[in-house]
């Protein structure tokens, strides 16, 4: 009699997981999802890729409703961003699914070196497709944004142009 109890100890243990796998696999593309539509705007390309996740530990029911998606509050965009995925309800479940992601944009690249105070020009840059997430210090997109600046730093050739490198407005001469 001890041994069918621990085959049905053993089995149960082995349907645990498969029983958690199919929410937690829900979970994961919902997160995955969720952060394509939050950082796609036309002209990017977003790339999500959930974590895997131990549904040993798990013990998740398939959710009777649809699940609530959002970020914690306060993050901000980062190469990798925890995603809460919550299933609302008296039995419900909330998991942290940890997501890497890239958001790939169009972006201003110097296309040669450029010292402290000189005026950018059109002809000064050139756009490449940068993954933002790993831009801490922002960028610059739009051409008309270097209207008439000069740069408040040195920048080299290949590196993007942040808001922070724009100075003030460019002097003219006068004569």
């Amino acid at each position: 009699m001890s041994r069918r109890v621990l085959a049905t100890l053993l089995l149960g243990a082995l349907v645990l997981p498969a029983h958690a796998a199919e929410p937690a696999q829900a979970a994961r593309a919902s997160a995955e999802q969720w952060l394509r539509g939050q950082y796609e705007t036309p002209g990017s390309r977003v790339v999500a890729k959930a974590a895997e996740l131990d549904t040993r530990t798990l013990e998740l029911t398939p959710c009777p409703v649809a699940t609530n998606v959002s970020l914690q509050a306060g993050a901000r965009l980062m190469p990798r961003m925890t995603v809460l995925v919550r299933c609302p309800g008296a039995d419900g479940w909330t998991l942290h699914v940890p997501v890497q992601l890239q958001v790939f944009r169009q972006v201003l690249v110097l296309v040669r070196p450029l010292q402290r105070g000189d005026g950018v020009r059109v002809d000064d840059v050139r756009t490449e497709e940068r993954d933002i997430t790993r831009l801490g210090y922002g960028y610059v997109s739009d051409m008309a944004d270097l209207e008439g600046r000069t740069l408040a730093r040195a920048l080299g050739a290949g590196n993007v142009v942040t808001p922070s490198a724009l100075g003030g407005a460019q002097r003219r001469e006068s004569g």
